[in-house]
């Protein structure tokens, strides 16, 4: 039996196995085929008593920040795919005046309102964020690692301020 501070804790994953074809003879290039998986497994522990959401998932993939896929047997006969870490987070979240205010440290999912369109979903930035909405008004900003490049690291900053509204459909 696991202990009591452990009641909200939710695990969540997904297992994708796809045939992929392409015919690229109107590009010039080789037409390609293969087996391609996707697999996430995550939990998130909600303290909610005291505003505090902590999380971590693994999914398959390499390197490239914008996959979760692994192709089958992609550099040698029969290999194995990867599994890494695809966030890990703390989130703290908290009332001031009236805003609504988070604060997520850690590897976590886009923080930032986009997309499709800007954003690929894989993508999860390493860093942290401070994000608050007051009376339809939201924004966010925060500082997160990009890449190591031997001493040095590339920063990335990046902010966002909106207002969020729904509209009625006009027929």
């Amino acid at each position: 039996k696991l202990g009591s501070n452990i009641d909200n804790v939710t695990l969540k994953g997904d297992l994708r196995l796809r045939y992929e074809y392409r015919d690229r003879d109107d590009q010039g290039k080789a037409n390609r085929d293969r087996m391609r998986t996707r697999f996430r497994l995550g939990g998130v522990w909600n303290a909610s008593d005291e505003g505090w959401e902590i999380g971590a998932g693994l999914a398959t993939g390499g390197s490239d920040a914008t996959s979760t896929n692994d192709t089958w047997s992609d550099t040698s006969f029969f290999d194995t795919g990867d599994i890494r870490l695809d966030y890990a987070y703390a989130k703290h979240a908290f009332t001031l005046g009236n805003a609504d205010v988070e604060v997520i440290a850690g590897q976590q999912k886009n923080p930032f309102v986009s997309s499709w369109v800007l954003w690929d979903s894989d993508v999860r930035p390493a860093g942290i964020t401070l994000a608050g909405d007051a009376c339809g008004f939201f924004g966010t900003i925060g500082w997160y690692d990009v890449t190591n490049a031997g001493n040095e690291i590339s920063k990335m900053i990046g902010a966002q301020v909106g207002y969020g509204f729904k509209t009625d459909a006009v027929s």
